[in-house]
């Protein structure tokens, strides 16, 4: 097997380029392996390879060399040459395409750091293994500290397990840290009313800080959504006093948390929770293929708010809030479509006569609405599957498992159960619905 030394660049044999489901053996094969730097490899794949069938580019990749693997990474470009397509890969990008916001760290072991910075790029637990972090932290109750908006608060307050406090009580908790937080840190809190704490026994800071956050965005959405309640009565039927005032206010986590030992002058880290993002712009000219097919100049109400759904589950950061909005994009891409029925009028009473012979008026109503409703009923998945086919949008076995596979997570999320949907599924069913509108709006063009 050829293989690339550390610090050269050389040009291989028997070289192929996965992505998802797709394995193309590449020409002018090329890996580079250089210590401390990711792996980048690139090939070209005949423009025949792809005439039968497409590819996904954003899904995951890796490269292998007689049947060995090299590297595992993502595709950074795909640029057609002549004939060919050059294909070039590089590895550790979920690493580079996010950013750690500003952060101070005390008396922490900076494996701690680098578990955040994976988890901040979206690796799961299992998949990251750093050498000695199971030894350099210890099982502990640790405080999750974070500012608010919209509140005023004088005394302590419990809401749920999440304890609100007094601005100054949450300011003398800063004080924990030695040397003193920069201005740049305290100073955007110097007129904060109330912060929010809840103790999380954890192993690591990251994860601490996780469950804590969720714990005190809980307790503000249900706070909001307590703000709101404008009925005339309360739940236990007392008259319910209402101001208007009271019932705009927003109550939310502002930015920057601190996680630190509940007992003793241990480990803490302050940091900013508003994400940086990396500056990325894309060159638009009257050329561009990104304005490839035509914007309407009359959206369909539907497909506009497909739009906004789909840019929701894009920005978002929960996996659970990017499957909820991407899921509300299929379903106003689908609007009223679904297959032809397949039972008539007629096979339907005959159904329900003969399904329900024998039942009470009560009994026999019920199970003949569930029939009349449900027969010529289509799931989520069929309506998508059915609209993709009839406008002519490529998808895979590997799309249809993809979208099965968020829907459950979704079905689970809905039902109160734990959901982890992938990260890369989600970015992946959001491509594809990106060729969907794509290839609707082409075809509007050309009509």
């Amino acid at each position: 097997m050829q293989r690339a030394s550390l610090g050269t660049v050389s040009s291989l044999t028997g070289f192929t380029i996965t992505v998802g489901e797709r394995t193309f053996t590449c020409s002018d094969g090329r890996h580079t392996s250089e210590r401390n730097k990711p792996d980048n490899a690139s090939g070209r794949v005949g423009a025949t390879d792809l005439a039968e069938r497409g590819a996904d580019w954003a899904g995951p990749a890796h490269v292998t060399i007689d049947h060995h693997d090299v590297m595992h990474g993502r595709i950074v470009e795909a640029r057609p040459k002549g004939e060919n397509l050059s294909l070039s890969v590089r590895s550790a990008t979920m690493l580079s395409d996010s950013l750690l916001p500003p952060m101070v760290v005390q008396q922490i072991d900076t494996r701690e750091v680098v578990y955040l910075a994976a988890r901040e790029a979206g690796f799961k637990p299992e998949d990251i293994d750093i050498d000695g972090l199971a030894d350099a932290a210890k099982f502990e109750p640790l405080w999750v500290l974070a500012p608010l908006r919209g509140l005023n608060i004088r005394e302590s307050v419990q809401v749920g397990v999440v304890e609100l406090v007094t601005g100054d009580a949450g300011r003398e908790m800063l004080l924990r840290f030695s040397p003193r937080l920069e201005a740049q840190f305290v100073n955007p809190l110097d007129d904060v009313e109330a912060f929010a704490r809840v103790a999380v026994p954890a192993k690591y800071m990251s994860e601490a800080e996780r469950e804590g956050l969720d714990l005190i965005d809980d307790a503000a959405a249900w706070l909001t959504t307590r703000l709101r309640y404008s009925w005339s009565h309360a739940p236990d039927g007392r008259l319910e006093p209402f101001e208007r005032a009271a019932a705009l206010t927003v109550v939310e986590r502002l930015s920057g948390v601190a996680v630190f030992q509940v007992e003793g002058g241990g480990r803490r880290w302050w940091r900013e929770t508003t994400a940086p993002q990396p500056k990325r712009e894309v060159e638009l000219r009257s050329s561009s293929r990104w304005l490839t097919p035509a914007m309407p100049t009359q959206v369909d109400l539907g497909d506009r708010q497909a739009l906004l759904a789909l840019q929701r589950a894009i920005t978002a950061r929960d996996p659970v809030q990017r499957v909820a909005a991407l899921w509300e994009a299929i379903e106003f891409f689908l609007g009223d479509r679904s297959p032809e029925p397949e039972f008539t009028d007629e096979e339907i009473a005959a159904a329900v006569e003969r399904a329900t012979e024998g039942m009470t008026e009560a009994k026999s109503n019920r199970v003949g609405n569930v029939l009349r409703q449900w027969l010529n009923s289509w799931s989520p998945q069929a309506r998508l599957e059915k609209a993709l086919t009839d406008e002519s949008i490529p998808f895979t076995d590997e799309d249809k498992q993809r979208v099965r596979n968020l829907r459950k997570a979704r079905n689970r999320a809905l039902h109160g159960a734990q959901s982890t949907p992938g990260q890369d599924e989600i970015d992946q069913v959001i491509g594809l619905m990106s060729r969907a509108m794509a290839g609707r709006w082409s075809r509007s063009t050309q009509t």
